[in-house]
């Protein structure tokens, strides 16, 4: 009998040490050109950061690993049973192929199904391995604009040059509602190097030449706006809810903001486009 407790107990812990490894392997921003997106974060029954995401759509989940099926989970009670009963929405999709930089999944539930629009077979890349190197970055102008709290509203540019020329239109102060005059105004600046390869990474992991967002205009979230120019060409999105695909670049974007070197100059300056708000 304590052969048989020990042994099933090994076994458990085999299986147990498989299932955590091949989540550790999953772990990863997947992506891929339509702006669908699958975040893998853990296995923990309590957490509820991992993610799926279309263009229009973006979720977040509890996430179990049965076999070979990824059951991203969505967990709720409700009033109708006095908030006593779990339900569990399982968005299910089964591994076809997974390779280092390659994830292939099929829907096999209704919701996974609904989520993504279809049964059929979706192909991931990890976003760091879809770097398009062939992007020549030019210039871009960025801005982001208020929230219902106390996000600044700002604009700014960056050549490739790495010359940085920022307006914050309006600042608040230590993230407080009252608003602080003397942090506003013009500035210019330079974007150390380190700094400028994050940009050009994201810029060149966000499957640029694709990308398109829901134009969403409603709700609590500061506006964002990006034009930018690369290879004679110029793109310009703008919306409330980003894909997943641009969190990376969002967040760089953000970073540019805050940590870039600059001085105040007297001079106002228009960025373009002239239409940029």
């Amino acid at each position: 009998m304590k052969l048989s407790a020990r042994l099933f107990g090994c076994l458990l812990f085999f299986v147990v040490a498989k299932a955590a490894g091949q989540v550790s392997a999953l772990k990863g921003t997947w992506i891929n050109p339509e702006m669908q997106a699958m975040i893998i974060n853990d296995t923990s029954s309590s957490s509820n950061n991992n993610v799926l995401s279309t263009k229009k759509l973006s979720s977040s989940f509890q996430l179990q690993l049965y076999g070979d099926t990824l059951s991203f989970q969505n967990r709720y009670t409700s009033s109708a049973t006095n908030f006593k009963k779990l339900y569990t929405d399982r968005y299910d999709f089964k591994i076809v192929r997974f390779e280092q930089h390659t994830l292939e999944v099929k829907p096999v539930s209704k919701f996974s199904s609904d989520f993504f629009g279809s049964d059929e077979s979706i192909l991931f890349k990890r976003q760091e391995y879809t770097a398009d190197t062939t992007i020549r970055f030019e210039k871009l102008v960025f801005s982001s604009g208020l929230c219902h709290g106390s996000c600044p509203k700002y604009e700014y540019e960056l050549t490739n040059k790495k010359v940085f020329r920022l307006h914050i239109i309006t600042a608040f102060a230590n993230h407080s509602f009252i608003r602080d005059s003397t942090a506003q105004g013009y500035f210019i600046g330079e974007v150390p190097d380190s700094l400028y390869r994050k940009v050009i990474d994201a810029l060149q992991t966000c499957y640029l030449r694709q990308l398109t967002v829901e134009p969403a205009l409603c709700c609590d979230a500061p506006l964002k706006k990006l034009s930018i120019q690369f290879n004679g060409q110029k793109k310009t999105v703008e919306t409330m809810f980003p894909p997943v695909v641009m969190t990376k670049l969002l967040a760089v974007l953000s970073q540019v903001y805050e940590e870039a070197p600059r001085k105040r100059t007297d001079r106002p300056f228009d960025l373009e486009p002239e239409n940029h708000k």
